[in-house]
C-alpha cells in the first residue's frame, strides 16, 4: 500500500494542526514540483490559508537537506523490525529523526530545537551521566562527640528492637 498524495494531504494535515495547536507560528510547507501534490496542495491553500513553496526537483542546492533526508529514512526502514507495521517504523524513526543534533542546521541543533525554540528531552538523555542531586540530608554535618548523644534504632529480622 503506498502513500499518495491525498494520504499525504491528510497526514500533514493532521501533523501541521497539531504543531500550529501547541505553538504560535505558522508553518511553510517546501516541495519539489511533483504535479499531483502540487494541484491538490493549491486546492488545501485556499482553505487553509498555508503558504506553499515549489523547488527545482532534483536540485542539490534547494533539495540537498531533502535528499540526505530521504537517503537516512531509506536506510532506516531497510534496518527496521519487519515484525512491526510500516506506521510504527515511521514513527520510530521520527521520534529519533527529530531529536538527532544536524550540522546543516543553524547552530547544529535538532529539528526538534528549532521548532520549538528549547531542547527537548529524548530517550539518549537518559542513557548520559545526569548531574548529581543533592539531597538535604548530605547538609548535615555527621561529626559526633566522643562523649555526645547518640541516638540509634536496632532491627533484627526486618524489625525494631
Amino acid at each position: 500500500m503506498g502513500l499518495t498524495a491525498e494520504k499525504d494531504a491528510k497526514v500533514r494535515t493532521r501533523i501541521f494542526a497539531k504543531l500550529e495547536q501547541n505553538q504560535d507560528v505558522t508553518l511553510q510547507q517546501v516541495s519539489d514540483e511533483c504535479e499531483r501534490i502540487v494541484k491538490l496542495r493549491h486546492n488545501t491553500e485556499k482553505i487553509e490559508h498555508k503558504e506553499h513553496t515549489t523547488t527545482v526537483p532534483y536540485h542539490p542546492r534547494s533539495n540537498g537537506q531533502v535528499e540526505h533526508f530521504v537517503d537516512i529514512f531509506k536506510r532506516a526502514l531497510r534496518k527496521s523490525n519487519k515484525e512491526v507495521t510500516d506506521e510504527v517504523t515511521l514513527l520510530q524513526f521520527l521520534r529519533v529523526y527529530q531529536v538527532t543534533p544536524n550540522l546543516n542546521t543553524p547552530g547544529a541543533n535538532s529539528p526538534a530545537e528549532l521548532m520549538f525554540a528549547r531542547k527537548v528531552k529524548s530517550v539518549f538523555d537518559k542513557l548520559l551521566p545526569g548531574k548529581k542531586r543533592k539531597s538535604a540530608r548530605d547538609d548535615i554535618a555527621k561529626l559526633f562527640k566522643v562523649v555526645g548523644k547518640v541516638y540509634m534504632r536496632a532491627y533484627k529480622n526486618g524489625k525494631q528492637i
